[in-house]
């Protein structure tokens, strides 16, 4: 089972090489999916290894639908990414190597 923290119960430790943020949860570099919200609707998940951001991402619209989707690998997009309208209509699709947009 993988672990789920809401975002405000984890520690800023600085960060990493690429310029994202490095998370701590009690006391430990985090691994598992952090969890934003706001008024207490999911705007967000995000998943992390060892503290580091890496593996899906996703973003909410307020009304609970996905808006985006998409993966992270050492700072950088990778494989598919894809965004959806309000009533959950797919509008964009793109595909990431290492960074670089190649569809």
């Amino acid at each position: 089972m993988t672990l789920r923290v809401n975002f405000d119960d984890l520690e800023n430790k600085g960060t990493d090489s690429g310029g994202d943020i490095i998370y701590y949860y009690n006391g430990s570099p985090f691994t598992g999916i952090i969890e934003e919200y706001i008024n207490g609707v999911l705007v967000g998940e995000s998943e992390f290894t060892d503290g580091h951001r890496g593996g899906g991402q996703r973003d909410y619209y307020p009304n609970g639908q996905l808006a985006e989707e998409y993966y992270i690998h050492f700072n950088k997009l990778e494989g598919s990414y894809k965004r959806w309208d309000e009533s959950g209509s797919l509008i964009s699709q793109s595909t990431y190597l290492q960074g670089n947009k190649i569809s």
